[in-house]
């Protein structure tokens, strides 16, 4: 989910890579920090240059645990350096329900939360 207007026109087939959405939620490895760094992902799109501020849940989820999942098969070495960066040590940082904080997420409780 992601709320994106360009010239007053709510985008609604906003393409994300792979690796793009790992460093969106990591901001490990060359970090994706605006929006117009999606554009490789996006030809034909005059993305603007605003901030992502990635929002997750607060609370322990399955949508997060499948999210870390997912990054951590993806690439499991950018996924320890997040961890590390969270301050969690590598060995205790599998998938989890909690995303781990590096204060680099707006945290919210619940799904309804999340979504506003």
């Amino acid at each position: 989910m992601y709320n994106l207007t360009i010239n007053g026109q709510r985008v609604t087939n906003l393409r994300l890579s792979p690796a793009n959405i790992f460093k969106i939620f990591t901001r490990v490895s060359s970090p994706t920090g605006t929006i117009r760094a999606l554009a490789a992902d996006n030809p034909g799109l005059h993305l603007p240059d605003q901030s992502i501020v990635p929002v997750v849940r607060s609370d322990g989820s399955g949508t997060s645990y499948e999210l870390s999942a997912w990054m951590i098969n993806q690439d499991p070495s950018l996924w320890s350096a997040y961890c590390a960066k969270a301050g969690r040590p590598s060995n205790a940082c599998g998938a989890t329900v909690v995303l781990p904080d590096h204060r680099q997420h707006d945290r919210q409780n619940g799904d309804l939360g999340v979504a506003s």
